[in-house]
């Protein structure tokens, strides 16, 4: 596992002990035939491993840099580095491939899985729908002149042609 992880990613071959770190973690996070019910995780902790923070070996991140570190008003207030490992204390452990630099921080951004933000337009007063419901026809509301054509529309069946992506990372890699 930790080969592939290391094959994978973006990183040097120098970071394999990382990689060999997260591989162990995510086995211990299944149960096996040792421990058929609960994980060796559960088992050690009595709780069940949470995987919402588990990410990628080598995945980019943005690191965000305080205040004090930045040398003017203008310059970049996050700096792209590459995830090295979860620490189970609290915060991640990066490296900062620019300046070859391990950074340990909890500010830390994952771009390429962060939900997409989609919302429904369609209440806001400057949206097109609520300017066109707004108007007349003849002297009849347009909710009123297409609404049973808006009803007929919904009524139609639908199949899905395509998965939306729910994160960044999956709409970029097709």
């Amino acid at each position: 596992m930790a080969r592939s992880m290391i094959l994978e990613s973006p990183m040097p071959n120098r970071f394999g002990q990382f990689a060999y770190a997260l591989a162990c973690f995510m086995h211990n996070c299944f149960p096996n035939s040792q421990c058929p019910k609960f994980s060796p995780h559960e088992h050690l902790f009595g709780h069940p491993p949470s995987i919402s923070t588990l990410y990628p070996f080598g995945t980019d991140t943005i690191v965000h840099v305080p205040t004090v570190q930045q040398p003017h008003k203008l310059a970049p207030r996050g700096v792209v580095c590459r995830l090295l490992k979860l620490l189970i204390s609290v915060g991640w452990l990066l490296w900062e491939p620019t300046s070859d630099k391990m950074i340990h921080s909890t500010s830390v951004i994952f771009a390429r899985f962060q939900p997409l933000g989609v919302s429904n337009t369609d209440n806001l007063k400057g949206s097109l729908a609520h300017i066109v419901n707004g108007k007349t026809l003849r002297n009849v509301p347009m909710e009123q002149y297409f609404g049973n054509k808006n009803t007929a529309i919904d009524t139609l069946p639908l199949t899905k042609d395509i998965a939306i992506p729910e994160y960044l990372g999956q709409a970029l890699s097709g």
